[in-house]
């Protein structure tokens, strides 16, 4: 069992022991002093169920985000249950303050022993004041909370905001590498058709020089055999002939 499951279920122990007291305070109308101890109880049970939503909440902010969210749904419906027996917790104090009000004036008979209607009356609208002070101080803390519950998950959407521009800028860093890479390559590729072209320009230049050449000798050669064939031989002189 985690440590939030056993705030869980010491919360509803305590829920359920507060609705408890809470009838058996009905039933001692009759009976100040059990009366006055059962609420007293409540009022410390109340504090006590407080304590444990606080530590639950605490408890959710270190959890991973899709548990935190489910269980910020059920700390707040705690705290709408816990507000909810509050309200009748004070209801009930203020019924049980008013009838002992009533009862103690009515004993002096409005006499010296006894409280004035005026005196009742300042008491009431004390208690009255109160008890709406305390309301509102609830009511300021439960906006509190919830205030930030909301910034709890503006902090987490821009948590992962921040992951996607992270993950999204390491991809255009990414791209501009491989635009890079290919535009260095498209560079090789044109230099080495440039030096291929001028290769080729240069084996046709020599072919073409070769072929002059050739021809040149060719051309040439037969001229001269020609001219030579055309040439007269001169005759061999004639012997002396011997004297008698």
């Amino acid at each position: 069992m985690s440590i939030f499951d056993g705030y869980d279920e010491e919360y509803q122990s305590i829920t359920n022991e507060i609705t408890k007291k809470l009838s058996e305070v009905v039933s001692y109308e009759t009976d100040p002093d059990k009366n006055a101890a059962s609420l007293t109880q409540v009022s410390r049970l109340v504090g006590q169920a407080g304590q444990l939503i606080d530590q639950m909440n605490l408890e959710v902010r270190s959890l991973e985000p899709a548990t935190r969210k489910q269980l910020q749904k059920k700390v707040r419906q705690y705290k709408d249950s816990l507000n909810s027996l509050e309200e009748d917790f004070n209801r009930v104090k203020e019924k049980t303050d008013r009838a002992s009000l009533v009862g103690g004036g009515g004993g002096g008979g409005g006499g010296a022993g006894g409280l004035s209607a005026a005196h009742r009356e300042r008491m009431e609208d004390t208690t009255g004041r109160l008890q709406g002070t305390s309301r509102t101080l609830e009511n300021a803390l439960n906006t509190v909370a919830e205030t930030e519950d909301v910034a709890m998950g503006i902090t987490e959407e821009l948590g992962r905001n921040r992951e996607m521009i992270i993950k999204a800028h390491g991809k255009v860093k990414q791209t501009g590498s491989i635009t890079d890479s290919a535009r260095q390559l498209i560079g090789r590729m044109q230099n080495r058709e440039t030096r291929q072209r001028y290769i080729t320009k240069a084996l046709v230049a020599f072919m073409l020089l070769a072929i002059c050449v050739a021809l040149y000798y060719m051309f040439a050669g037969g001229d001269d055999s020609d001219s030579g064939e055309k040439t007269p031989v001169p005759a061999p002189a004639a012997a002396p002939t011997p004297a008698p």
